[in-house]
């Protein structure tokens, strides 16, 4: 292994959670009477839900807080979906890196609870080390910022090349290397738009897998 320590995106990257996003950012405008076609939000929601934000508060004139707040209250209102599962492959995966002595982190702007109920659902949580996410500790600023991947580093006294960061995004990797870390894009669903210099691209599991364990 190249890299021993691998830090993990968690939406659109470990799990496919994309048919819950749209779904939830769909019900929550829908509930302050906006409307768009699945195309559009689909596009949106796999930039980022900030950009969801800014572009539907730039179209009417709602704050992009009341946006988040509608969409949050229909992922609450979800709670541990069935249609956030793990990509196909990335379970044994996970188990491979672990069995060739390298370790998994999280580095996800989930919150630790929210990435933990669904890899003890799945009986990941084994393979994880650090939860980097915005709540881990006080100050951590999301990413694109660089605060956890740097949390990363810190927890277990790496230097940055001994980690990579893989990411379906291009604030993933913005933060990465903002760390001084590499990345791998991973595109399993073949919507990127890459501007984010990536060191490796992956557009499915076995390229993945041969990047990381080949």
């Amino acid at each position: 292994m190249k890299y021993q320590h691998i830090a993990w995106d968690f939406d659109g990257t470990l799990y496919n959670s994309y048919s819950h996003i749209i779904y939830c950012l769909t019900e929550g405008l829908r509930s302050l009477g906006i409307t768009d076609s699945q195309e559009n939000i689909t596009r949106l929601a796999h930039l980022s839900l900030g950009d969801s934000y800014a572009h539907y508060s730039s179209v009417s004139g709602i704050p992009v807080e009341e946006l988040r707040k509608a969409y949050r209250k229909q992922v609450v209102a979800m709670g541990i979906s069935p249609r956030i599962v793990p990509y196909p492959g990335i379970p044994e995966l996970l188990r491979d890196i672990v069995a060739s002595g390298g370790r998994n982190h999280i580095c996800s702007n989930r919150t630790v609870a929210g990435c933990k109920g669904y890899l003890q659902r799945d009986g990941l949580e084994q393979y994880f080390d650090v939860f980097a996410c915005p709540d881990s500790r006080e100050g951590l600023r999301a990413k694109p910022e660089k605060d956890m991947v740097a949390l990363i580093l810190e927890e277990r006294n790496l230097t940055p090349d001994a980690m990579v960061m893989v990411g379906d995004r291009n604030l993933d990797h913005e933060a990465a290397h903002a760390a001084g870390v590499a990345g791998v894009f991973f595109d399993p669903d073949g919507f990127a738009v890459i501007s984010c210099s990536p060191e490796y691209v992956a557009e499915n599991i076995d390229a993945l897998r041969e990047i990381l364990l080949g």
